[in-house]
């Protein structure tokens, strides 16, 4: 099994932390009608990232990048579409597209939402790396329909083994980056993360607003996260979670507020785990009048490969479980996540509402740092299937043109002399997006979403 990339700072990925808030707003909006309910109980966004987050879950878009190996597969697209029960067919609505430097790094991602004809270019991140290949810059752009525009940049710092010690955000404004917030690091000689300190930018000097205490046991595994927030000279306690473990598994996480000096219990998260470790359910409890009261439950199963192949959510209602949520995740011959199919409870049935697809491509790293990647234009997109590659470099060499289908299949192979004005012939393919992959003869690709419409 592929273990989720582990960072020295502990961080919420954008792309869970996204889905978490979808889960929260449909978890108020679902009507359980086969049960007669119409309302659930409430939760916090803590809950699902937590439950989420207690392991052996398929890997996120930035772990996937991040965990990357030589010889390994790099993920170079994803894809999310929603399921349009009227039409009962899956309708895109927003896609990333990755690109690598010579060892592997990523460099360059794009955002792209579909309109129903055409995907449109939205956001792109680039990024930048050191001599020891640590990110030490992120440049976040957005396109205005003529030019890239600054948005936002992150620089990261280290110390002399690796370890983050800085990270500094900055806003773009009128023509130069303003400093918006940063955030320092501490470590222990374990290096793990002791102390982490959080300061915004007001007009000329940095104001702290707040750290978190990490504490950890012998064997290195946290036991407690405590959020502290400054008042005068003094830090003031604010809330803390708690971490227990059985044979080196987490199954037990309490969560309390600081109130009127004294701790609080406010919920409580109970995992259990099969013979392999692996995560195979969690129950999220609420402190309430009477104690502990029952909330959500995870259940999680997995394959011969220990990958996590469903997860279902349900919630308590007065004496039972009832269905909410599940997710299906498929894998490749190479147990890379292919697909991940959400769906929800609805009339006594689990009824399709979100997909993501994810498509890899082998790394051989060349150990050189200069870009693989280059522009291709492609006309016209959308066609009939018959469409002709551009590059704006006259002067191409031979190469291999790939073409594969919404499930990552390879549905077209095709080898071209150059790339300039050269045809390409997919007309027997039925109509649908398709990732575009071309290959060159010197070790360079580029990638592009086409559209086959007829």
């Amino acid at each position: 099994m592929k273990v989720p990339f582990r960072t020295k700072v502990p961080g919420k990925s954008l792309f869970n932390c996204h889905r978490a808030i979808l889960m929260i707003a449909l978890a108020f909006l679902l009507i359980l009608s086969s049960d007669g309910l119409t309302a659930q109980p409430s939760f916090s966004a803590d809950v699902l990232y937590n439950a989420r987050h207690a392991g052996n879950v398929p890997l996120t878009l930035a772990q996937k990048v991040a965990d990357r190996n030589e010889n390994e597969f790099r993920l170079i697209a994803q894809r999310r579409d929603y399921w349009d029960p009227t039409q009962f067919d899956w309708k895109g609505t927003d896609s990333i597209v990755n690109m690598y430097d010579g060892q592997g790094n990523l460099v360059h991602s794009v955002t792209r939402t579909f309109d129903g004809w055409i995907w449109d270019v939205k956001t792109r991140v680039l990024r930048q790396y050191d001599a020891d290949n640590r990110n030490i810059g992120n440049i976040n752009q957005q396109w205005d329909g003529v030019v890239w525009t600054n948005t936002y940049q992150s620089i990261l710092e280290y110390d002399a083994i690796g370890n983050l010690v800085l990270t500094t955000n900055q806003n773009w404004s009128n023509g130069a980056w303003i400093n918006s917030s940063r955030t320092s690091f501490q470590y222990d000689g374990n290096n793990n993360l002791t102390i982490q300190t959080n300061q915004v930018w007001e007009s000329t000097n940095w104001k702290t607003t707040g750290r978190t205490i990490y504490e950890y046991n012998a064997n290195n595994q946290r036991t407690l996260y405590l959020s502290q927030k400054p008042v005068g000279s003094t830090w003031e306690n604010e809330f803390q979670y708690t971490y227990e473990y059985t044979n080196g598994d987490l199954t037990l996480q309490i969560s309390k507020k600081w109130e009127a000096g004294t701790w609080v219990n406010q919920n409580r998260w109970i995992r259990e785990y099969d013979s392999n470790h692996n995560h195979i359910s969690t129950v999220y409890q609420v402190w309430g009048n009477s104690g502990w009261e029952n909330s959500l439950r995870f259940i999680q199963a997995y394959n011969a490969d220990n990958n996590l192949v469903s997860r279902a959510i349900q919630g308590w209602w007065d004496t039972q479980w009832v269905n909410w949520f599940l997710t299906v995740y498929e894998y490749d011959g190479n147990d890379n996540l292919r697909i991940e199919l959400e769906q929800e409870w609805k009339n006594g049935v689990f009824a399709n509402t979100n997909r993501t697809l994810y498509y890899y491509d082998s790394f051989v790293s060349t150990g050189e740092s200069t870009s693989l990647s280059f522009d291709i234009q492609v006309s016209p997109n959308p066609s009939n299937g018959i469409f002709s590659l551009s590059v704006p470099e006259s002067d191409q060499p031979a190469c291999q043109v790939f073409l594969y289908d919404q499930l990552g299949r390879q549905c077209l192979q095709q080898t071209c002399s150059g790339l300039s004005g050269e045809p390409i012939d997919a007309g027997h393919l039925p109509n649908g997006v398709y990732i575009l992959r071309i290959l060159t003869s010197d070790g360079q690709q580029a990638v592009k979403q086409v559209m086959i419409s007829k």
